[in-house]
């Protein structure tokens, strides 16, 4: 069974190129990505297949310097994940739960041992569940 990924901002340098390499060992890529002018430039085209809804889950990493500048505020990715019908599965952040419910609406995590433990046991009618919530 071919594996698939779901790459959010796979359309920007960095998500096109780690496409490319995902697609050259095999894997099926899945891009969601905001493609308004205001975020990539103006008069740029973009052939892009938006089926987040494919992929198992998708885990939401957000950057340091984000973190470290804007403590407790989302970035823009996590709902434009749920948007598009992925299971989602994140850190905590204060006041997440004004926005989704934990457990049936995103997947919490704290550590690298319990994004681990989460997959070994979520089963794929749990995360098309939760992606439809």
């Amino acid at each position: 069974m071919q594996k698939t990924v779901l790459i959010t901002g796979g359309a920007g340098f960095v998500g096109s190129h780690l496409a490319d390499e995902f697609l050259a060992q095999g894997y099926r890529v899945r891009v969601l990505d905001n493609l308004a002018e205001q975020v990539h430039g103006p008069g740029r085209t973009f052939l892009v297949r938006v089926v987040a809804a494919e992929a198992r889950l998708t885990l939401h990493i957000p950057r340091r310097a984000y973190v470290e500048r804007l403590p407790g505020i989302p970035t823009i990715r996590v709902f434009e994940a749920v948007g598009a019908g992925a299971c989602l599965l994140c850190d905590y952040w204060p006041g997440l739960e004004l926005f989704l419910a934990p457990g049936r609406e995103v997947l919490v995590v704290d550590s690298g041992e319990a994004v681990a433990e989460t997959l070994s046991h979520l089963e794929p009618a749990q995360a098309r569940a939760m992606g439809e919530a």
